[in-house]
């Protein structure tokens, strides 16, 4: 109750909830975006093709068989990745430019953001050991760690925040083989171990002025499970216009990727954290060795997240991408859940250097509510 008083006693204060209360008449928006354990930031520029164009890392929660594509072996060193949204770079802007530090300010934010996700992610795949066609065979072996941070903190139209937190720890064991006598034919699997700890339920208004935790220790829940996928590819037999032809498949989670068959409840929050549901991937590329000066070009067509797209639409699904390669540069191009992206690489050797833009559909329909991200890989490696 002395809280209160003291709130009412202070009119500018009492007239920003008293604002609050009355705009959060407004609809909700709640987000509804398809949520990757691992999202690499070559694959984001490439409209978020992995399954027939994957490499090392991208394989780990894409298509295993792609690992016997890779050129080379590879030592992973520390790779940080780090994701933000144009929303984010404002409300940086906004804090730095001291335009939230009054209460008209903090008033005007609310105005400004309502509705709007502020996105941010960090992750690596740190340490990572890559052994395609080993000691000259047609086996291919990997393994790595993926840990995870991301974050779609939502200021919703009825002015509550939708923190929408997930934590990812998992480290994963690769397994692929050539068949065929050509080896035209690859076939993977992946298997690991993974621990999760995510954000519940949102809050309202009047949990944020009595100062509820936001934390998802607090108010979300965590579990370990074992789970595994597997996946195809298929170089055909037969040219395009002069170009290679390749199919793919992928099955991933498929014991359910619900965080709960195995003990691991490091937080002990009592409750599940947010599920990585079944999903099925199916691609098609065509590739090109040499093309002009360009070398190593790629166009992939991709069916991805089916079962992982829970009442949204199939345009949700659809990713295509064109990569090609000049000297140590790599130009990529594509279309992620009808949003433009692009991307750049630059391999200088002991270090990968990525860049990429991407929309993400926050809603059920592509076209509804556009979430811009960019992104930035720093890929130490031997």
């Amino acid at each position: 109750m002395k809280s209160i008083s003291n709130t009412i006693r202070n009119p500018k204060l009492f007239g920003v909830i008293i604002a609050a209360l009355i705009l959060s008449l407004n609809s909700a928006f709640a987000a509804e975006n398809i949520h990757n354990v691992y999202r690499s930031v070559r694959a984001s520029g490439l409209g978020g093709v992995t399954l027939t164009t994957g490499q090392y890392d991208e394989n780990f929660f894409g298509n295993p068989a792609r690992l016997s594509a890779d050129p080379n072996w590879k030592v992973g060193l520390p790779d940080p990745t780090i994701e933000i949204n144009s929303s984010l770079m404002n409300f940086a802007s906004a804090l730095t430019g001291g335009k939230a530090t009054s209460t008209d300010g903090i008033a005007k934010s609310l105005k400004d953001y309502s509705g709007k996700y502020i996105h941010a992610r960090v992750e690596t795949t740190f340490p990572s050991v890559f052994l395609p066609n080993f000691r000259g065979t047609k086996m291919s072996y990997a393994i790595g760690l993926l840990t995870s941070f991301s974050t779609d903190l939502g200021v919703l139209q009825q002015y509550s925040i939708d923190p929408q937190i997930v934590v990812d720890a998992a480290p994963t064991l690769l397994v692929s083989r050539k068949f065929l006598a050509a080896e035209e034919l690859a076939v993977g699997v992946s298997m690991g171990v993974a621990y999760r700890l995510s954000s519940g339920k949102s809050f309202g208004l009047p949990d944020l002025f009595t100062g509820t935790s936001l934390s998802p220790k607090d108010n979300g829940g965590d579990g370990g499970h074992f789970d595994f996928g597997i996946g195809a590819t298929y170089d055909l037999p037969w040219k395009l216009v002069g170009w290679d032809l390749a199919s793919s498949f992928a099955f991933n989670n498929i014991l359910g990727g619900a965080y709960t068959n195995l003990p691991l409840n490091l937080v002990n929050t009592g409750n599940k954290p947010r599920e990585q549901p079944r999903k099925i991937g199916l691609g098609v590329a065509m590739k090109k060795p040499e093309l002009w000066k360009f070398n190593s070009t790629v166009i992939a067509l991709e069916l991805q997240d089916i079962g992982n797209n829970t009442n949204g639409s199939l345009f949700r699904l659809l990713h295509l991408g064109a990569e090609t390669k000049w000297k140590i540069i790599s130009i990529r191009t594509g279309v992620n859940q009808g949003y433009l992206c692009a991307g750049l690489g630059f391999d200088l050797k002991a270090l990968q250097l990525d860049f990429a833009t991407f929309g993400e559909e926050m809603a059920l329909n592509t076209g509804s509510f556009e979430n811009r991200i960019y992104s930035l890989r720093l890929g130490f490696q031997i």
